[in-house]
């Protein structure tokens, strides 16, 4: 991850993924390190903006 200002999209975008009521803090952060290491920041806000 490039920016650490960017965490909240990256953040944003896994609870938007992990669309579940009982959301699980290890699954966040899961969710979080696939997405940044697949994932733009510009990428995440295109997603996010769907």
């Amino acid at each position: 991850m490039g920016n650490i200002d960017h965490l909240g999209l990256y953040v944003a975008l896994a609870m938007k993924n992990l669309y579940f009521l009982n959301v699980q803090i290890e699954n966040v952060v899961s969710e979080v390190q696939r997405l940044a290491k697949h994932l733009r920041v510009e990428e995440v806000s295109a997603q996010l903006q769907k």
